[in-house]
């Protein structure tokens, strides 16, 4: 469902705000709370989680014209304010914490300079949690090589391009490279490939579903039998099954408005959510001992939900001071 106002997508939003719960309210729990739930199973669906995150990044991307200089420059320059100041202070808590608490989230300078610098997935080892973003900076560097035409097959070919030399320096300058770039950025490149289809995320459609099933559920079924948990292709199958059915879900969860209004709002605060939960319950882990289901679900995660927002909320207004600013300056 569309919001033509905002020019928001209600069914994204609450695909992107499904995934970010699973990260944060589910999968990195397991850091700060006596269970286990990392798995084979567990491992595709975050997977597919990442790979729902990933498509959605390049879908939203794929819209933006960039044609010719000013909006290359204006692409660039709206891409570093959107994220990296909050990704740099991301990152400058977790060297931080190194040096405080011997927490090993990134191992030292060296890493820090390539992760921020988005490199880190290409000399690893990258570091836990904040690596994700990192390999966005690549795939942002190389989107207006994609969208500098419209036709499909430009972006395409180009698209294949770009995974083809993925794939030399994986398998023959360099073999330490994360196999991470290549299951993600052809799901970034499906992405702005179809970031004109806006009606296949509007109403469920019956395709989706079955694709879903199918590629996710054939493809969980052969890692059961034959064990081959670390064969790429059937990685990627499994992570673009998953993502399929997570983006199913959110077009369900768009259609009732119950639902929809708090994911909306949560989906707000998903990047945000995504850079300091790492932090955040870390820090209450390390000078608490109330870390405990009831406490983490009841009273630490909302309140993280809402100082998220509000963070989001606050960087946002200054984004625009500053740009309403510097826009009064030129015209005078």
């Amino acid at each position: 469902m569309t919001d033509v106002k905002a020019e928001r997508i209600y069914s994204l939003d609450c695909t992107r705000a499904i995934c970010m719960l699973w990260i944060v309210a589910l999968w990195h729990m397991e850091s700060y709370l006596d269970i286990t739930i990392k798995c084979y199973i567990t491992d595709d669906i975050c997977s597919g989680v990442l790979a729902a995150f990933t498509f959605i990044s390049g879908y939203f991307l794929g819209k933006k014209p960039v044609g010719n200089v000013k909006e290359l420059l204006t692409f660039y320059k709206k891409r570093i304010l959107r994220f990296y100041p909050l990704f740099f202070v991301s990152c400058m808590i977790f060297y931080l914490f190194l040096k405080l608490y011997k927490a090993a989230f990134i191992t030292g300078k060296s890493q820090l300079i390539l992760t921020l610098t988005g490199l880190s997935c290409i000399f690893t080892p990258e570091p836990k949690t904040i690596w994700y973003i990192s390999m966005l900076i690549l795939f942002y560097a190389v989107t207006p090589l994609i969208c500098c035409k419209k036709s499909i097959v430009y972006r395409s070919s180009v698209s294949a391009g770009l995974i083809a030399l993925l794939l030399l320096l994986k398998l023959v300058l360099i073999p330490q490279m994360s196999w991470k770039l290549l299951l993600y950025f052809p799901t970034y490149c499906i992405g702005i490939i179809l970031s004109d289809k806006t009606k296949l995320f509007e109403k469920p459609s019956a395709a989706l579903p079955v694709i879903g099933v199918l590629l996710g559920g054939g493809a969980i079924l052969l890692q059961t039998l034959f064990a081959v948990y670390d064969n790429y292709f059937l990685t990627i199958i499994v992570s673009w099954g998953i993502g399929c059915l997570l983006i199913f879900i959110g077009i369900l969860c768009s259609m009732a408005e119950i639902i929809r209004k708090p994911l909306s709002v949560l989906s707000y605060a998903a990047m945000t959510a995504y850079l300091f939960h790492r932090q955040y319950f870390y820090f209450i882990y390390r000078k608490t001992d109330i870390m405990n289901p009831w406490t983490i679900y009841f009273v630490f995660l909302p309140l993280f939900f809402i100082l998220c927002f509000f963070i989001q909320k606050g960087y946002d207004g200054l984004l625009k001071l500053i740009t309403e600013r510097i826009r009064s300056r030129s015209a005078e």
